[in-house]
């Protein structure tokens, strides 16, 4: 029997976050980003550093395929705590043993609610260039860059307000599409080449044999028996 319309189901690509409290509420709001071709989950543990963040997802990742999204929003609580080798020793870990699915990683955001000067924020900026190097051996890893403008945090300075969620999910929502996304070569049209291109060389050698041919006209028409 012929299944109808009604009752095909369609598939959608999974997309799961796992954060730590700047990922609050972004599963919703990229959502509403991505379109219904996606289905958004998220697990959140507030105050988590990089190993919780990654041990949460361990198991359930077993299930994804080679087309859902895994989204990695964590790092800043470490930072804090001076632990950023460990944050990146997590993270690469985690990385090496599921390469069959596609990664976004975040990077750590500024903390507004400190000065640019704090030793927190240089901090920042090296985990951060740290993290862009080590990813690059990751074919399957691409990762979206959180440093927005003060407006796009809270009063505070710690969080993400709601522009400032929605801003980052739409930027997240054209990193998952570029999974995706077909590349098309163009053909390229060569201009077409006559194999018989004279050279100077051959020129040259052209009009020699010219001049020879009517010097020899010449002296046959000059000869004797041609007379």
């Amino acid at each position: 029997m012929k299944p109808s319309a009604n009752n095909i189901q369609i598939v959608k690509q999974k997309l799961v976050i796992i954060g730590d409290s700047h990922a609050r509420k972004s599963a919703a709001e990229l959502q509403h980003n991505i379109g219904s071709t996606f289905t958004v989950s998220s697990f959140i543990k507030p105050g988590a550093g990089m190993g919780s963040i990654v041990d949460r997802m361990k198991d359930d990742i077993k299930t994804l395929k080679s087309d859902n999204v895994v989204i990695i929003w964590g790092g800043s609580n470490d930072i804090g705590k001076n632990n950023s080798n460990e944050a990146l020793k997590h993270l690469c870990d985690f990385i090496k043993n599921n390469q069959k699915v596609n990664i976004v990683v975040m990077t750590a955001p500024p903390r507004h609610d400190l000065l640019p000067s704090s030793c927190v924020n240089s901090e920042v900026l090296s985990y951060n260039k740290q993290l862009r190097k080590r990813m690059k051996q990751y074919n399957n890893v691409k990762i979206l860059e959180a440093d927005l403008e003060r407006k796009h945090f809270t009063k505070h300075g710690l969080h993400l307000n709601s522009s400032g969620k929605e801003c980052i999910t739409l930027k997240l929502a054209t990193v998952i599409k570029s999974f995706f996304l077909t590349e098309r070569m163009s053909l390229i049209y060569l201009h077409w080449k006559d194999d018989t291109v004279i050279t100077k060389q051959d020129r040259i050698n052209k009009d020699s044999s010219v001049i020879n041919n009517n010097d020899n006209q010449l002296l046959d028409h000059n000869s004797p028996t041609a007379q």
